[in-house]
């Protein structure tokens, strides 16, 4: 008896503590449908990501442009947590964006479209392209994980080198011994 008490008051513990999970729903629609539903849509690097009130303040390196007035660097809003359908943004990471507002005041969430995966936009045409700003290449941007293309050719140098060194010292014959 005293087992069968002991285990509803656990259970009534259990149960008294468990909420309700607030998560984010959205309707499910095809790449069309969000892209007539957007103001805006681009493709992008995230820069920064500010905190504010409402959430935060994303900036965006933008490379293509498929719908709307984007400019080489866009400012998006987004909720602060997935369960308000926020994006868990993360610096340095490329995004298809799909956003809606007026121009200077845009918002995307995860209902928007807004994804790291690019394939979505295989395909489309973009509007406008941006090249990198002047003096940037890829692998020259600060926290790029790619090599730069003269430190590339530095260790190839070395290799090569070493590699020869290695052989011609392998096909000498030995020096006899005095």
């Amino acid at each position: 008896m005293r087992k069968l008490l002991l285990a509803a008051l656990l259970v009534t513990g259990v149960l008294i503590q468990v909420r309700p999970a607030a998560a984010c729903t959205c309707a499910v629609r095809s790449v069309p449908e969000q892209i007539e539903a957007a103001t805006a849509v681009f493709t992008g690097v995230v820069r920064s990501i500010t905190p504010n009130a409402e959430g935060f303040a994303v900036s965006f390196d933008v490379t293509a442009v498929y719908k709307g007035e984007a400019e080489r660097r866009m400012r998006v809003m987004t909720a602060k947590d997935g369960a308000a359908c926020g994006i868990p943004f993360a610096r340095e990471t490329t995004y298809v964006v799909f956003a809606a507002g007026q121009p200077d005041a845009l918002d995307t969430g995860t209902c928007q479209g807004t994804t790291d995966d690019a394939s979505i936009v295989l395909g489309l045409t973009p509007i406008e392209m941006f090249l990198p700003p002047d003096g940037e290449l890829p692998g020259d941007v600060p926290g790029s994980r790619s090599l730069p293309i003269g430190t590339a050719a530095g260790l190839l140098t070395l290799v090569l080198a070493g590699s020869i060194w290695a052989w011609l010292m392998r096909a000498r014959p030995p020096r006899p011994l005095v």
